[in-house]
């Protein structure tokens, strides 16, 4: 049974010479008959700020051939983020470390739809490389290096559980290392053994091909990276913050492998999972904080201020009119119905996202939302914290207390207007949008 194919998208479709797509693609006569491959890059801990603050011609590559929306919203930590990409839900949680053995209440079950299971049923060849970070599989008999393949991945390989310095390791050189179903202490640089099991699968991979390729680089701990990932000449770093931008400069010269890889007929989604690391708003802690003079440490990651939850995203393919921007609010929960649109296809699961297809074709229209959303689990201290946002107006609410915010003339998010009575009008909408999410 074929999904439904709507005018916009078939006209989206028509550009990859691709008018329809069957739920279960059989065996292709030749290339030009198959779908596109698909490609979704996570940068860890990565706000705008820092893309910007280095060189990056890896990313400057990407952007130059696709649409960068500068309003992409997500949750402030890791995990909360990758759980609503991954099901396409603003109800993303933190589901537990899984190498502990543990199994949290909320774990997901095997055969829970998500953006993997979707492709998978669609005739895809399904794997996820990297930092996974979404907790164990639900059935107490799945070890937990399988937990990926039980909803929708075949493989997951060079796997982070939960972080290079958690389950034993200690960083970049000593981590914990997943390959389908088993697991061992690696010493390799953990993004250059990411890359290198991306780059082989993919080779060895026949077309249609779906993977997430989640880079370690730049969470904590800041780790001076091998000499081969920087250019000639790239000082040596002596702070915290030095260390932070070589790795990003590191994982950019990674990215650019990889690109080099899958070709420019890939689509690629690359987004990063939350904004610049700061200090802890619940504990104070500055421990991980690497944010620049200019940012405050207490509105970047682990909080629901535009430095924690506003990150880079961009989306390039063959049909779209390169280096275009757009200030359309867009949100993590986007991408598969993005994807599935792009495609010609629909998401039949109920999902919470909506499709940028438009936002694609027309980067300077308001594009399909009235608004973004993003939430914090109070798991590990944090404050349980909430957002809505529209194009100018945005409400916090902070363990019931609110705070609004005029994102046009107060960007720095400075100035509460939640007691302003000519902002009455924004913030009943608000707070109406905001009482029926999660």
């Amino acid at each position: 049974m074929r999904d439904d194919v709507k005018p916009l998208d078939i006209l989206f479709l028509s550009l990859f010479a691709c008018v329809s797509v069957p739920d279960r693609i059989p065996a292709p006569a030749s290339k030009a008959s198959l779908p596109p491959d698909v490609l979704v890059v996570i940068v860890d801990d990565v706000g705008w700020p820092d893309l910007e603050s280095v060189p990056t011609p890896a990313f400057d590559s990407l952007r130059a051939r696709g649409v960068t929306f500068r309003r992409f919203y997500v949750n402030p930590w890791c995990a909360p983020t990758r759980d609503s990409f991954l099901r396409s839900s603003y109800a993303g949680e933190y589901r537990g470390a899984g190498c502990d053995g543990l199994i949290p209440s909320n774990a997901l079950a095997p055969g829970t739809p998500t953006i993997g299971s979707w492709f998978q049923e669609r005739g895809y060849t399904t794997a996820w490389f990297g930092k996974w970070h979404i907790g164990p599989s639900s059935d107490p008999s799945v070890p937990w290096e399988c937990a990926p393949q039980q909803i929708g991945f075949d493989t997951w390989r060079a796997g982070i559980s939960e972080g290079t310095n958690a389950c034993g390791g200690s960083g970049y050189k000593d981590w914990l290392r997943a390959d389908p179903c088993k697991s061992s202490f690696a010493t390799a640089w953990a993004d250059v053994a990411i890359n290198k099991a991306l780059i082989s699968w993919w080779r060895a991979t026949p077309s249609p091909r779906f993977a997430v390729l989640a880079y370690q680089e730049a969470h904590a701990p800041y780790m001076i990276p091998p000499t081969s990932l920087v250019p000639a000449g790239w000082p040596k770093p002596t702070t915290k913050r030095e260390r932070y931008e070589a790795m990003l400069v590191a994982m950019d010269e990674l990215l650019g492998a990889v690109l080099g890889t899958v070709g420019d007929e890939t689509w690629v989604v690359l987004f990063g999972d939350n904004g610049t690391p700061g200090c802890h708003p619940a504990t104070g802690s500055c421990e991980a904080s690497v944010a620049q003079p200019f940012q405050d440490p207490f509105k970047l990651k682990a909080t629901t201020f535009e430095g924690g939850i506003r990150t880079p995203m961009l989306v390039a393919a063959p049909a779209l009119s390169g280096g275009a921007e757009t200030d359309a609010l867009a949100h993590v929960a986007d991408i598969w119905p993005t994807l599935a649109a792009g495609l010609g296809m629909q998401v039949t699961t109920p999902v919470d996202g909506v499709s940028l297809v438009p936002v694609l074709h027309s980067p300077g229209s308001s594009g399909p939302r009235a608004w973004a959303f993003s939430r914090n689990p109070t798991i590990w201290g944090g404050l349980g914290d909430r957002a809505v946002i529209e194009s100018r107006w945005k409400l916090r609410n902070v363990a019931g207390s609110e705070e609004l915010y005029d994102l046009v003339n107060d960007p720095d998010e400075l100035v509460n207007l939640v007691n302003d009575p000519a902002r009455v009008a924004e913030l009943t909408r608000l707070r109406r949008t905001m009482a029926g999410l999660p």
